[in-house]
């Protein structure tokens, strides 16, 4: 490269502060090991021939590989470069995850962010058996073997068709919704969220009538616009205001439900570190 450069064996011998015999036998090495001559030689040039303006190009973006794989590495001896996986919940993806992800792609330019959709009881297996390094859930989580950072933590409130009588309801409560048809997310994928509805539904004195099940949030609520029935969701459900749905908080119920951080604790990743380090800062800011 550097007597390609230099066109000139004295000036890369000089440059390389080597004896020009020995570039020149280096040269002639070379061009015996590859079968091609890389160099027409003249009492007073060298000249790169095609082969060894081909050569000289392939093997300049071969060091720049090379010095993009140091730099790489150094940067993952950091912890800012590398791949991290994440799970989140529909609930924590209407808070503050986006906010998280935006500025740790700003500061860790050279991670690799592998996001996926998943539901709680999912992303506790997946972290233990290590599928996943962070995991956006419902809380609360009590494990010796995770850790957790509180994200946000949201109140319940009744999504309800605009034409439905409680939609006008002046002082609403939770007992309002005894025997009141309701539409709930899918038992399996919204586990810990169910437990606490019909925890919260026990304390005001009625088991929850659920008519139907949803998949995501956006059915529950496509449901509710059809009239099919009500539904106990988060305030997140400010954040769409679909149309021909009303939102409308519950007078006296403290509950809320929350949504965590998790992370294995035994987990050394820098980039992890990286990652918890500024949700935390994020969420107490």
């Amino acid at each position: 490269m550097t007597v390609a450069r230099n066109q000139h064996f004295s000036s890369a011998a000089q440059q390389l502060q080597v004896a020009q015999p020995a570039v020149s036998r280096t040269i002639r090495a070379l061009e015996k090991e590859l079968g091609v001559t890389l160099f027409k030689r003249s009492s007073r040039s060298v000249e790169l021939t095609q082969e060894g303006r081909l050569f000289q190009s392939e093997i300049e973006q071969a060091a720049n590989q090379i010095d993009h794989a140091v730099m790489m590495v150094q940067e993952a001896a950091k912890g800012h470069a590398g791949y991290l996986r994440i799970g989140y919940t529909d609930f924590a993806i209407e808070g503050r995850i986006p906010i998280i992800l935006k500025e740790f792609r700003s500061r860790y330019q050279h991670v690799k962010l592998e996001v996926r959709a998943s539901y709680t009881d999912k992303m506790l297996l997946d972290l233990r058996e290590n599928r996943i390094d962070i995991g956006f859930v419902m809380g609360p989580i009590e494990s010796p073997e995770l850790s957790t950072l509180l994200v946000q933590n949201d109140r319940f409130v009744l999504v309800v068709s605009d034409s439905h009588p409680l939609a006008e309801t002046v002082e609403l409560r939770l007992a309002d919704l005894d025997g009141e048809p309701l539409i709930l997310g899918d038992r399996e994928i919204w586990a810990p969220y169910l437990r606490k509805v019909e925890a919260i539904c026990k304390d005001a004195g009625f088991v929850p009538n659920v008519v139907q099940e949803a998949d995501t949030i956006e059915s529950i609520f496509a449901f509710v616009a059809s009239g099919m029935g009500s539904s106990i969701y988060v305030e997140r459900a400010f954040n769409y205001n679909p149309p021909g749905i009303c939102i409308r908080h519950f007078q006296g119920l403290d509950s809320s439900i929350s949504s965590e951080m998790v992370w294995r604790s035994d987990n050394q990743s820098l980039v992890v570190r990286n990652f918890v380090e500024l949700s935390t800062e994020l969420v107490s800011g």
